[in-house]
């Protein structure tokens, strides 16, 4: 190789912004701004800068897509015995008593703040949110009243026992 080729070779040779190895390794740039200027990253290349992660910066995800990502990168990750299953109607029923709870919430909620919604005429802020809450409790059991035709639908296509 010539001067010339290695000197055009090494003018060519482009190392990675922080934004890109923020996409390489699925992190914020703030995260690698933090790691190349208080801890030591290099960024030479993406490859150096991969070595470099390995070897010094792994930390605990956070993020939902973090943790899944990571999950799926242990070796001894088995989806079936990590899965916790329940009864349908177990689910149903804790599902049922949480929107219970906060269908009881909605349904006192235009008492409790029409008067701080409105302090100079409560009487109209009341209207407004009976009504906007009225027609959200009359959904929520439409959906009540259409899971538990579902329910019906599903405990009968299983059969017997």
């Amino acid at each position: 190789m010539t001067v010339a080729a290695s000197v055009s070779e090494a003018i060519f040779t482009v190392m990675p912004s922080r934004r890109e190895i923020a996409r390489d390794w699925r992190v914020a740039k703030s995260w690698v701004d933090k790691c190349v200027t208080q801890r030591g990253c290099p960024t030479s290349s993406l490859e150096e800068a991969r070595k470099w992660r390995e070897e010094n910066a792994r930390r605990a995800p956070t993020g939902q897509k973090s943790i899944a990502r990571q999950i799926e990168e242990q070796e001894d990750y088995d989806p079936v015995g990590a899965s916790i299953v329940i009864p349908l109607a177990t689910a149903k029923q804790l599902a049922f008593h949480g929107y219970d709870f906060i269908l009881d919430l909605l349904d006192r909620l235009p008492e409790a703040v029409a008067a701080r919604c409105n302090p100079a005429d409560p009487q109209t802020a009341l209207t407004v949110l009976e009504s906007e809450c009225t027609t959200i409790l009359c959904d929520a059991y439409a959906v009540y009243a259409a899971w538990n035709q579902a329910g019906t639908a599903l405990s009968s296509a299983r059969g017997p026992g």
